[in-house]
């Protein structure tokens, strides 16, 4: 059960966090039940300190005919559509786990994982990543606050 995306929530965020490259932004997501509920679909707007405005759009759904939940991932500033698997926990909130890789130009894989912890109208999430078999890295991390259901 995907319920506890729904709403509008006010999102903080910081792409290589703890670094000299750190950058950070600031935005909102919607997330709806679409498809007579069988997906969440979320659209998140958000705006960096570098004056860039970047767009996402994720669906989320459990895939009945293989019993796992999935996650499709757009961006506006990421060229590559991303499937991934999904797990999903319900103890201390709602703990939802992501694994996306896919192949880059040269034929190396990018391998990214996320987590996101939901508890009591609040999101912390992080994201890590690798290329080839290099070293997993902090990629992002975000928190959120629902503003409205």
């Amino acid at each position: 059960d995907l319920r506890f995306m729904i709403g509008v929530w006010r999102l903080d965020g910081a792409f290589n966090p703890g670094t000299p490259q750190q950058g950070l932004e600031t935005g909102t997501q919607r997330c709806a039940f679409i498809m007579g509920g069988s997906y969440v679909r979320c659209d998140r707007r958000m705006l960096g300190d570098n004056g860039r405005t970047r767009e996402l759009v994720t669906f989320h759904n459990y895939n009945r005919l293989y019993g796992r939940y999935e996650h499709l991932f757009v961006a506006s500033n990421w060229p590559t559509k991303v499937i991934g698997r999904s797990g999903l926990q319900q103890e201390d909130g709602v703990k939802l786990t992501i694994d996306m890789s896919f192949t880059l130009p040269d034929g190396r894989t990018e391998q990214v994982r996320s987590g996101d912890h939901y508890k009591n109208g609040r999101l912390d999430s992080f994201e890590q990543l690798r290329v080839g078999e290099g070293e997993w890295r902090s990629n992002y991390h975000l928190i959120g606050t629902r503003v409205s259901k």
